[in-house]
């Protein structure tokens, strides 16, 4: 049995979060979601949780006996223990959201974790292993944590643990918290220092840091204060472990599990195997739909190309739905934007394999009906320049075809000749539509800021003509199959959207209402396009509340259907004629629909909430749901391959920098793309491309998902923190969050009051309260409670986290609001921008007035700020000079602009702004605002969009840099304070605030 296992035995690739005994005899890794147990010094593995879901963070009790661990077994995230060497796991935490294992108690008896809960920001808690509530060790934001001899050594900052070569305000670092709560920085770095572990053999802290390879290594700190790195490995060093007495640690390493030793520290890679089976069918066979990426369509009963999962499906439509559905595509990459040929006997799609997509042509056939038969499609693929062809759009004479290359701008293929050639240097292309005649292409594209304009251009290659030349996000443009019209819908940031439709020549504008009816059946043969004057001939359809959707049109463009919507934020399908006539909202299920198209017989088909097919009558009617299914299989390791090479793709032609930070783009894919094809799960899979993404040393990046329905229970929240040091019966409570369930009546709750059960469910020593509110958010609970006068039972209605959150913010408000007034006098205000959109600005403009009615000065506060889009909205209404004073009757005067503040001010920042909450204080600094004070921002501004990976995994590519008026880039620099103020980890738990102290000085000193 040993000689057969031994033979079947794999090598494994990246075991992760590694965690070594005590004693250096045992290691505990993550890998393939479950935790498993080797010998330190590598061979065959053995499975400790063979249970389906995903357990991480091991780490041993000081006594070697026990191991705890993170497992999302029962949700988000929970802290579990168990048997060192296996055995039933014990949930300790019972919270709805991450709890992440960090360690032990130097008595072994409790297991510290961080977690977001009540409210907080990644404290650090402590449960007893024996059961109960968790209590708060750390109330401070965390990331690492140690023990040493003194107290703790814990990690702060906001740096992705994946990012490299980051260097800024936001950088992790080091601190050490004696037991009599003073912290004391390790050392004065802008570098990355993580995971910190004491080693008593090393005499010192021992810690990963760059070194000045910008490779991350471990270092020691020594009692003397010098540093000396240990490790000189040519890459990142990450998640160590220690053994107890500091002479060993384990870490992963280039995919790999090394381990280093005292004294030399010399790295040594440890070979793992695995002779378990694989826990998912490496071949997944299965049914595809009815849910769709995207579909194209030849008429009402004709045949309807689907893409779902990376594959393209051919069926019949009939009117009550897809039938004969058939696999047309079979192949590890991915295929997608199917486009039928006019006559339908071919059909264009783009194949994405090995780093390129490629067009690929199906057919022709001699009818459109074969592509749903027995019989095998013929199909060539047309190898594109540069390695990228996006959005095929077939000539309507079926000799060429449009699409965007790498750079997004157009090109045109010639299919008889395969001729190839560049329309125009215009990049960022976002829509292109054939003119009848095959002469022109209409394009939109940015042209200020994100506002696109509609272009033309001759197919055959020319200079384009703004057609458009509107203030408002003019986008898609579509040229009527008479040849006579060009329609594109235009919105504004606002929220309005518009159809709007540009006659292209004076003759057909200035027609009658009977002659445009005719002149609509009298296509031309030869385009003719009049640009003197073209946007007075510009008429506006419709207008409604919307944003950037696109909107589908019936090939003769007298019927048009787009996403509209309502005052909850809902949407369903609109219509609306060639005339601006028969507006309607022609769905009401709020099915949110996309990918809309019209077909000649005036159906207009959508992609629903959730990914179906369905269609309506664009006058309305019965909304119809288009279901299908076909057999369908795959490669998991096809598929995770194909997924890396789409992220590898996609960064490449669509990250800001085309030199990438200066990267080896393609020595990076060689590097990490057979680790991700080994992956079997999403989040090593995510965790290696996460690691990729980090040699760019960028912001805005990550992949997340794909999303899963989660069907835990979520946690009711009260509002108390837990005393730590109460040891009697039941839960004493330490403090009450202002206005949260537990502080209005007539429940009211006071620190000193302890709780007892809830529900009838008891509470304390051993037994969990969050266990007791799990799933009780909006329900009234019966809390028994001890009072100073006595025992009573009280109604209280928990809220959901995200609720408690926000109480937590109010209160976080009102506490400065009382802090500047004090401090000012009453002659200063104070208001904080939350985030950078549409919500916040309306905050600030009732902050604005509220706040400023009768001061002379105002402190803005943008900490905690993670951006948007808005900042030149706020910029409006404090950056305009006064210009003229009105003076009523009664002596009543008003400066104009009105609502605009004219007093003094003072920004207040730190390293937690990013993204627009850094553009809006770099704008505040060139206008001379005010001073600016606190700590520099992140250096994370780059424009982002998401996208779908093939299995719905998200993808962000940063696309746009921001850069100052001298030339400076914001990303990876910052906005620095005029006035730096440094604050210490432990202030706000001590409910200090030394940078907003300064910020009212520095308004006084303004006035």
């Amino acid at each position: 049995m040993i000689l057969l296992l031994s033979a079947i035995a794999m090598s494994v690739t990246d075991p992760r979060t590694p965690a070594v005994s005590p004693d250096g005899s045992r290691v505990v890794v993550s890998y393939r979601g479950d935790l498993w147990e080797a010998p330190s010094s590598g061979g065959l593995m053995r499975d400790l949780t063979p249970c389906g879901s995903f357990e991480s963070l091991p780490c041993y009790s000081p006594d070697g006996s026990t191991l705890a661990f993170t497992s999302d077994r029962t949700g988000g995230g929970d802290v579990y223990a168990m048997p060192a060497g296996g055995g039933e796991a014990v949930r300790l935490t019972w919270h709805g959201g991450l709890d992440e294992a960090e360690g032990w108690s130097a008595s072994g008896d409790s297991v510290y974790f961080i977690s977001s809960r009540e409210g907080s920001e990644s404290w650090l808690y402590s449960v007893p292993l024996s059961g109960g509530t968790p209590v708060p060790v750390v109330r401070a934001s965390l990331l690492d944590v140690a023990r040493t001899p003194g107290g703790l050594a814990v990690v702060t900052g906001v740096t992705p643990w994946w990012r490299r070569h980051y260097s800024g305000s936001g950088s992790r670092d080091v601190w050490l918290l004696s037991g009599d709560g003073a912290w004391a920085r390790l050392l004065d770095s802008p570098i990355d220092e993580r995971w910190p572990m004491w080693s008593p053999a090393g005499d010192g802290l021992i810690f990963v840091m760059e070194d000045s390879t910008g490779a991350a290594n471990l270092h020691l700190l020594s009692g003397d204060g010098s540093v000396r790195r240990l490790t000189g490995l040519p890459g990142d060093v990450t998640f160590p472990s220690m053994t107890a007495d500091g002479s060993t640690v384990m870490f992963e390493y280039a995919g790999g599990l090394f381990r280093a030793s005292f004294p030399s520290w010399e790295p040594v890679e440890v070979s793992l195997e695995c002779a378990a089976d694989l826990p998912v069918p490496p071949l997944d066979e299965g049914w595809a739909g009815p849910f769709i990426d995207a579909y194209d369509l030849t008429g009402d009963s004709g045949t309807v190309a689907l893409c779902s999962g990376g594959e393209i499906f051919c069926g019949r439509l009939t009117p009550d739905g897809i039938e004969d559905v058939r696999r047309l595509t079979e192949s590890p990459g991915r295929e997608g934007s199917p486009a039928w040929s006019p006559d339908g006997t071919m059909l264009a799609y783009t194949v994405e394999r090995d780093g390129r997509s490629d067009l690929e042509i199906a057919g022709p056939v001699l009818a459109e009906s074969l592509f749903t038969g027995f019989r095998p499609v013929p199909s060539r693929v047309l190898p594109v320049p540069g390695g990228t062809a996006l959005g095929p759009r077939w000539s309507p004479d079926g000799s060429m075809l449009a699409y965007l290359d790498r750079n997004a701008s157009i090109r045109v293929v010639q299919l008889p000749t395969g001729r190839d050639w560049e329309v125009c240097p215009a990049r960022d292309v976002i829509h292109v539509s054939w003119s009848p005649d095959c002469a022109w292409l209409a394009f939109s594209t940015p042209v200020d800021g994100h506002l696109e304009d509609v272009f033309i251009v001759p197919s055959a290659g020319g200079g384009p003509v703004d057609v458009s030349r509107h203030s408002n996000d003019d986008f898609q443009p579509t040229w009527s199959s008479d040849g006579r019209r060009l329609v594109y819908a235009s919105r504004t940031d606002g929220g309005d959207y518009s159809l709007r439709q540009l006659w292209l020549t004076r003759e057909d504008w200035e027609a009658g209402p009977e002659r445009r009816e005719e002149l609509l059946d009298e296509p031309v043969e030869t385009v003719s396009i009049e640009l003197d004057g073209l946007q007075r001939r510009t008429e506006t359809l419709c207008t409604v509340q919307g944003y950037y959707d696109f909107y589908g049109a019936s090939p003769d463009c007298r019927w048009f259907a787009f996403r509209g919507y309502d005052r909850s934020g809902g949407s369903d399908l609109w219509s609306v004629d060639w005339k601006g006539g028969n507006l309607d909202r022609i769905t009401s299920s709020g099915c949110e629909p996309y990918g809309i198209t019209i077909s000649d017989g005036y159906t207009a088909y959508f992609v629903g909430l959730g990914g179906s097919l369905q269609c309506v009558d664009v006058t309305g009617g019965a909304e119809r749901f288009l279901g299908w299914r076909c057999r369908t299989s795959g490669s998991i390791w096809d598929l995770q391959r194909q997924k890396f090479d789409e992220c590898w793709r996609l960064l490449r032609d669509g990250f800001y920098d085309t030199d990438l930070h200066g990267t080896d783009w393609d020595s990076l894919r060689t590097a990490y793309r057979d680790r991700a094809a080994a992956c079997l799960s999403n989040p090593e899979f995510n965790d290696v491309v996460n690691r990729m993404l980090g040699e760019l040393s960028a912001s805005h990046l990550g992949i997340y998902g794909p999303w899963e329905w989660d069907s835990s229970m979520d946690s009711g929240e009260l509002g108390i923190i837990p005393d730590p040091s109460w040891t009697g019966e039941g839960i004493r409570i330490d403090s009450v969050i202002p206005w949260s369930p537990a502080d209005v009546e007539p429940a009211r709750l006071v620190p000193g009051d302890v709780i007892l059960s809830i529900d009838g469910i008891p509470v304390g020593p051993g037994l969990n309260l969050y266990r007791a509110l799990s799933g009780t958010a909006g329900e009234d609970v019966a809390v028994e409670v001890w009072k100073a006068g006595g025992p009573d039972t009280v109604v209280v209605e928990p809220v959901t986290r995200w609720a408690l959150g926000g109480l937590v913010y109010e209160a976080r408000l009102e506490r400065n609001r009382r802090i500047v007034d004090r401090l000012s006098g009453g002659r200063v205000g104070y208001l904080h921008i939350p985030s950078m959109d549409d919500e916040s600005v309306a905050g600030f403009l009732a902050d604005l007035h509220a706040e400023g009615l009768g001061r002379d000065g105002m402190v803005v506060d943008i900490r905690g700020n993670g951006g948007g889009s808005t900042h030149d909205e706020i910029l409006k209404m404090l950056a305009r000079p006064s210009y003229l004073v009105s003076r009523s009757r009664g002596g009543l005067e008003s400066l104009q602009p009105l609502g605009v503040w004219q007093g003094s001010l003072a920004l207040l920042i730190d390293e937690t702004c990013f993204s627009d909450a850094e553009i809006f204080p770099a704008a505040w600094k060139e206008l001379g605002l005010g001073p600016v004070v606190g700590a520099g921002t992140f250096g994370g501004v780059i424009g982002t969009v998401d996208v779908d990976l093939v299995d719905g995994t998200g993808f962000r590519i940063p696309s746009s840099g921001w850069f100052t008026l001298s030339g400076d880039n914001l990303e990876n620099l910052g906005v620095e304070p005029d006035i730096p103020v440094a604050e210490m980890p432990g202030d706000a738990a001590g409910n200090v605030d030394r940078q907003l102290e300064e910020a009212v000085r520095a308004v006084l000193a303004e006035m």
